[in-house]
């Protein structure tokens, strides 16, 4: 894995590099214990099911900490980091919906904040996980208004082994400057809305296939 392991930990061998990763798929979390395979989508510890009725693959910087969904893994320090080459999101645009693919044009890594959590015991146990979004960067938000909530590598080992103080600071939208990172952007192909569809082509730009 190369720049990851050496700055976060061990890479999970289980979690394959995936170019079209959806909602209930396993991805790529580290812990302060190290890496782990998570599901996107975090099932709270207290929930009776191994699913949840709530949108939980996103939480609002503004506002999780006070979410019932998320106030236990917040309250427990269970924050994660979840490693981005880069990301999709959707522009809305004459009734449609445009896919994006956003990325840092330098290469350097991108590490988005998360919380994640527990659920089960014996062969049902299993982690999951949320990626923390905060109001996208002015030179995105016609594409779409929330952004991942990218953490600065320097601040990686506080937010995973911070007090909860110190790190509910870095939820503050301008004391992150990973956030204003010049992001590079193209359109892609619809192939992407089915999570079937797997492969580098997918974030290719529109215009070159």
């Amino acid at each position: 894995m190369g720049r990851w392991g050496d700055i976060l930990g061990d890479w999970p061998d289980e979690v394959a590099v995936s170019y079209n990763i959806a909602p209930g798929a396993d991805i790529a979390a580290f812990t302060k214990e190290g890496g782990a395979s998570m599901r996107w989508g975090l099932v709270p510890a207290w929930s009776k099911t191994a699913s949840t009725r709530y949108a939980t693959f996103n939480a609002r910087s503004e506002s999780l900490i006070g979410k019932p969904a998320f106030r236990g893994a917040w309250n427990h320090g269970q924050r994660c980091l979840i490693p981005l080459q880069g990301y999709y999101e959707w522009q809305t645009l004459n009734g449609g919906k445009q896919p994006y693919y956003l990325f840092v044009a330098s290469g350097e890594p991108l590490v988005c904040a998360g919380l994640w959590d527990q659920w089960g015991s014996g062969p049902e146990q299993f982690q999951s996980c949320t990626m923390i979004t905060r109001a996208a960067s002015p030179a995105i938000a016609f594409i779409h208004p929330r952004m991942p909530l990218f953490v600065p590598l320097f601040n990686a080992r506080e937010w995973l082994e911070g007090k909860p103080d110190s790190c509910a600071e870095l939820l503050g939208p301008d004391v992150t400057p990973a956030n204003e990172l010049e992001l590079g952007y193209y359109p892609v192909s619809q192939q992407v809305n089915n999570p079937r569809n797997e492969g580098a082509g997918l974030c290719a730009p529109l215009l070159a296939r």
